[in-house]
């Protein structure tokens, strides 16, 4: 098998019995398609309201694929899709812009509908968590979910973030509020314990994200 040029495609993260991982084009579109039945108003990016499911399913592809072709150390969004035994279960994101700087990130996640209430957002989120502050040397991490989003908001208790006010923003004609929740690199650190995660495949690419390389402690 000819090995993929793109510096991130032997990215893993085990965490549990899942693996993270980008997926290829034939995952990409399964996975397209088991979100592609539902509006998800906090990914404006990946559908509108008015779409059918085919062009559901088309939007969340081409959204995936932008991450990659507008990469920079600048900003950044990784987009990393979870996996058990070889098939997709949800797609975790990890944004940062100017983070050679501000050190902080933002996560946003999908799940696909039958697979939701399985502890996989919590993995999910526990896997780019740790990416982000123990590889990455993140200062902060931020997330948002709308106020009736009860299964977001359930993960993000449970990692101990601090209420960081609101944010409302216009979605296709439609105010979306959403709360916003912010955890430091300290706190996480307090529940880091609870998760075994192992992370592969990022020696010498923390430069792609405007990191420095980390010393182990």
């Amino acid at each position: 098998m000819i090995r993929s040029p793109w510096p991130l495609s032997d990215l893993r993260i085990a965490v549990g019995r899942w693996e993270l991982r980008l997926p290829d084009e034939r995952e990409l579109g399964e996975f397209a398609r088991s979100v592609a039945g539902e509006y998800n108003a906090s990914v404006p990016a990946q559908s509108k309201a008015d779409d059918s499911p085919d062009e559901r399913a088309r939007r969340v592809m081409q959204d995936h694929w932008r991450t990659r072709s507008e990469w920079s150390p600048e900003f950044w969004k990784l987009d990393l899709f979870a996996f058990e035994d070889g098939r997709v279960l949800g797609q975790q994101r990890l944004i940062g812009e100017h983070f050679a700087v501000l050190g902080e990130v933002t996560t946003g996640s999908v799940l696909r509908p039958d697979r939701r209430g399985a502890g996989i957002g919590t993995a999910m989120r526990a896997a780019i968590l740790h990416l982000a502050f123990e590889e990455l040397g993140a200062l902060w991490a931020n997330t948002g979910a709308e106020p009736g989003n009860a299964a977001s908001l359930g993960v993000t208790a449970k990692f101990g973030y601090e209420p960081n006010g609101h944010r409302r923003m216009n979605m296709h004609g439609t105010v979306l509020d959403t709360a916003i929740f912010r955890l430091s690199a300290q706190r996480w650190r307090d529940w880091a314990a609870a998760f075994d995660v192992e992370v592969t495949g990022l020696d010498g690419l923390h430069a792609l994200f405007g990191a420095k390389a980390l010393r182990p402690a």
